[in-house]
């Protein structure tokens, strides 16, 4: 049940990219001049071709501001042995074609219990509430040495919201979750009959045990994304390697 566990936050992770219920609400974004956009979905999740859960997120993003929310939850036959729910959600200003996160909350319920709370000050996480504490170790994350990185929830939204031909497989953000650093990064756009494929991979890079470290540190996924639009473009299927075996997450 643990492996359960870990495997589906950490395909939510690894496809924020890069896992059945739609969200009920996202927070409002600071008024701004643009047109506001929303992007949503949902992507089941395969785990060596069994259903293990489902992944839904929304996003809305006028110009000025974003705000972004997110869940997976174990469901078929798993989700009748046990009951895993993760749920995040994050807030900032865009910057260009950039995202600036300003807060970032998870909570994650089932066979274990955690909670984190960040802010964000001139770019740098400011980590509010971490719990259960995390031991002290030598391969602890100063939060102030992670200026410029993004939480794992806006990563997500910008890897899974349409995005026009010149943006597609043009992807790579650092991520740090309260205690871990991490990267997703996209590239290599190949033209198939009806979009592109990518390749993808998520690195963890500190604050991860070394036994964790050893095991595995780099996540390779590959991105296919379909022509919806004369320039948009949307993510269908994720496929990607996990500790417990090969992942599938298809959008429905």
């Amino acid at each position: 049940m643990f492996a359960t566990e870990r495997t589906l936050k950490k395909t939510f992770l690894a496809a924020a990219l890069p896992v059945a219920m739609a969200l009920s609400t996202v927070a409002a974004p600071v008024a701004g001049t643009a047109a506001e956009r929303t992007d949503k979905a949902t992507f089941d999740i395969y785990l060596r071709g069994i259903k293990t859960g489902a992944l839904a997120f929304t996003g809305v993003d006028n110009g000025a501001s974003y705000a972004a929310a997110g869940k997976v939850e174990s469901t078929g036959l798993v989700g009748a042995i046990v009951k895993v729910r993760y749920d995040a959600s994050s807030n900032g200003a865009v910057k260009g074609d950039r995202f600036v996160p300003q807060s970032y909350t998870e909570k994650t319920t089932g066979v274990r219990n955690n909670e984190s709370v960040m802010n964000f000050r001139g770019g740098v996480p400011q980590v509010k509430k971490y719990s259960p504490p995390k031991p002290p170790g030598p391969d602890d994350v100063n939060p102030a040495t992670q200026a410029g990185s993004v939480d794992p929830m806006t990563a997500i939204y910008g890897a899974l919201r349409d995005v026009p031909r010149k943006d597609v497989c043009d992807y790579s953000v650092k991520m740090f979750d309260g205690k871990r650093a991490s990267k997703i990064s996209l590239k290599g756009p190949k033209p198939t009959d009806t979009g592109f494929t990518c390749n993808g991979a998520y690195d963890r890079l500190k604050g991860w045990s070394p036994e964790e470290m050893a095991e595995k540190k780099h996540f390779p996924f590959t991105v296919t994304y379909n022509k919806i639009g004369d320039d948009l473009y949307r993510v269908s299927q994720i496929d990607l390697d996990t500790t417990f075996g090969r992942a599938r997450m298809v959008r429905r």
